[in-house]
């Protein structure tokens, strides 16, 4: 970490500004089930104790006198950033042992919405019963629910985007939070349950089975029509709904078929949809955010909401949200998955459709 951004967090900390907090790290004797191996040394992922603790998003971490800056370390790793718990006390950093009773962590805001406000919503505005962890973002009666789900279009890039991302800026989204770890899998799953992943089961990478009610469930016990509409590899596995199309067009991307399909299915009278979106995942990954290839994405993936928007029923609540957002890592590329604000905070729209506009809920 340069010297100068560790003065200034050390500052900040000697302030006592609001955002830092004081935390004393320990895993006990024996490893939580949630161990990886970094560097050789076995441990629990600092991020997933600040998670548990509701300490979030990270930008910093000072310990033993040492500082990380939690974007640089993210840009040096791939998946989980190897700063580790040990067993006892101490914390192992990119394998370097640093023995401290006390952590101090510096956070970003957090928003008041959630990614796991979606499934409470949704089964709100169908009259579906279900317990969750998120809460309604507002009480409508919806003859039918879209969701548009954009994979990897976090509130940062959007935020770059927003002239060319018109369709999406004209519904005015706010920001929300999605849960940990920031990826497809967890935070498909958490929209579709409105619960945490240590309730839903997904939560971490190789997991995808559902092992609670999600909102298509619900829907299909109790008659109403339901579908998840995907390309051929959906993050989440679930029980039943899923419906996945091909590439007739044979440009290797699904989400204008994707798109073709959920339109096509609405119109049918399908009562709840939640329709993926992945090219801007896709991009972000393969040339990172802010490339010309994902700035393209961004549009076409606003060229597709618009396109959905403009084909909806009157009476129809659509919910316009991402899954996370993504950082930059060595060599030009992009990945996600941190407690970074980057990764954590995504775009979040909900709007009923009237015979002459979308009624707003969130601005």
């Amino acid at each position: 970490m340069p010297q100068r951004a560790c003065f200034l967090l050390l500052a900040v900390l000697a302030a006592g500004a609001a955002g830092i907090h004081l935390t004393g790290p320990s895993v006990g004797p024996a490893l939580p089930p949630h161990a990886i191996d970094g560097n050789g040394v076995m441990g629990m992922p600092l991020e997933r104790y600040l998670w548990l603790q509701g300490i979030y998003p990270v930008t910093g971490v000072c310990a033993g006198g040492q500082c990380i800056d939690w974007e640089e370390a993210a840009y040096r790793s791939l998946w989980e950033i190897p700063v580790l718990m040990l067993p006892g006390q101490g914390i192992d950093a990119f394998g370097r042992r640093i023995d401290a009773g006390y952590v101090a962590v510096a956070t970003a805001p957090r928003p008041e919405l959630s990614i796991l406000d979606v499934a409470p919503t949704v089964c709100g505005a169908l009259g579906l019963p279900g317990r969750f962890d998120g809460k309604p973002v507002c009480r409508v009666n919806a003859s039918q629910v879209v969701v548009i789900y954009v994979d990897g279009l976090g509130w940062y890039r959007y935020e770059k985007e927003r002239p060319a991302m018109k369709n999406l800026s004209s519904l005015g989204p706010a920001a929300a939070c999605c849960v940990y770890p920031s990826i497809s899998n967890v935070n498909g799953a958490a929209m579709l349950t409105g619960d945490c992943p240590e309730r839903s089961g997904v939560d971490r990478w190789e997991n995808r089975t559902i092992l609670v009610d999600d909102a298509i469930d619900l829907a299909l016990r109790h008659g109403v029509s339901a579908a998840w509409i995907d390309g051929p590899r959906p993050p989440v596995s679930l029980r039943g709904g899923i419906v996945r199309v091909a590439d007739t067009n044979g440009d290797g991307n699904f989400d204008d078929e994707i798109a073709d399909r959920a339109i096509a299915e609405h119109q049918n009278g399908v009562r709840l949809l939640y329709v993926h979106l992945a090219e801007t995942d896709r991009t972000l990954h393969e040339s990172g955010l802010y490339s010309a290839q994902s700035r393209a994405a961004a549009v076409r993936a606003d060229a597709r909401i618009g396109r959905l928007l403009g084909r909806l029923r009157p009476g129809t609540l659509a919910l316009v949200v991402a899954d996370h957002g993504g950082h930059a890592i060595a060599g030009g590329r992009g990945d996600h998955g941190s407690l970074l604000p980057e990764d954590m905070l995504v775009p979040f729209a909900a709007r009923v459709v009237t015979m002459n506009s979308c009624e707003m809920y969130l601005n």
